[in-house]
């Protein structure tokens, strides 16, 4: 019986190992079509694939997992909301080197900036590291447009769609307390920004809980995450804790309209202050662009 015992916990230890792998390292896709009155013709049926908040992590030898699901989809263009890399040394990540956390991640952007057009904008994860020129550097020699807070336009047939790229609110502080004064000049950038632009705006932002900074910027369709999805997602009882949400949060994935303002959350692919995801598997979003 002893023996008995011994095999069936080395079974039910075997059994979570494989769910704890599962649930952090087993990536889906998740796919919207979203519609927009003003969306040009020209651009109908336009495919954006979403990364964020890697967080330094590896999917398979080179990031090979992940490179082959996003070419299985071939998307018209990928986006990237920030924290591409992890800023802190807790007990589970000793030996923190953000060379180490770069030279990983750049795997996926060396790969594919030659295939597909990749437009960045960084997270608060960025700003707080320190490095952030040096990461700015490493995508952009890697052939990754790099939003910060900055305006990328795309034309096709005559027509044309505007990207814009709003940094974390943390730059204006350095801190990863994001104070009210913070809020107010990233909703007086982003103001500054839109009025530069005409037609359909496609706006590439880190945090989904400054939604009405958005709303009140009426950009059209917003891709987020920094959420983690709520990081353990309990049956009925929903997602755990998200930063500056606090517990049972709301916003942590899927499609949320404020307005005429569609904001996409990811549930992202790596982790942080949580090391361990459950019932949260990572994500990739694919979302078309419809007319």
């Amino acid at each position: 019986m002893f023996y008995l015992y011994i095999a069936l916990g080395i079974i039910f230890l075997g059994f979570c190992s494989v769910f704890v792998y599962i649930q952090n390292y087993g990536l889906q896709k998740t796919k919207y079509n979203l519609t927009f009155d003003n969306l040009p013709e020209s651009f109908n049926g336009t495919k954006v694939l979403h990364l964020t908040d890697i967080h330094r992590k590896s999917f398979g030898k080179d990031q090979n997992k992940i490179i082959s699901m996003i070419r299985e989809e071939k998307p018209d263009l990928i986006v990237v909301s920030g924290d591409i890399i992890y800023c802190y040394n807790h007990w589970y990540n000793f030996g923190y080197s953000y060379e180490k956390d770069l030279k990983k991640v750049m795997k996926i952007f060396d790969s594919l900036s030659k295939e597909y057009p990749i437009y960045y904008t960084p997270g608060n994860h960025e700003c707080k590291s320190g490095y952030y020129p040096y990461i700015r550097e490493a995508l952009l020699d890697s052939g990754v447009t790099v939003l910060d807070s900055d305006i990328k336009t795309l034309e096709k047939n005559g027509e044309k769609i505007s990207i814009i790229g709003l940094k974390d609110p943390t730059f204006w502080g350095g801190s990863n307390i994001v104070l009210d004064e913070y809020i107010n000049k990233t909703h007086l950038e982003l103001t500054n920004l839109k009025e530069k632009v005409n037609g359909f705006t496609l706006l590439i932002s880190h945090r989904p809980e400054i939604f009405d900074v958005y709303r009140q910027a009426e950009v059209d369709v917003v891709f987020t995450g920094h959420a983690h999805g709520g990081q353990w997602i309990f049956p009925l009882v929903g997602p755990v804790f998200a930063p500056q949400q606090g517990y049972f949060p709301k916003y942590t994935s899927g499609v949320h309209t404020f307005g005429k303002t569609k904001v996409i959350i990811s549930r992202g692919l790596g982790n942080s202050s949580m090391p361990l995801r459950l019932f949260n598997r990572p994500e990739i979003v694919i979302a078309t662009l419809s007319k």
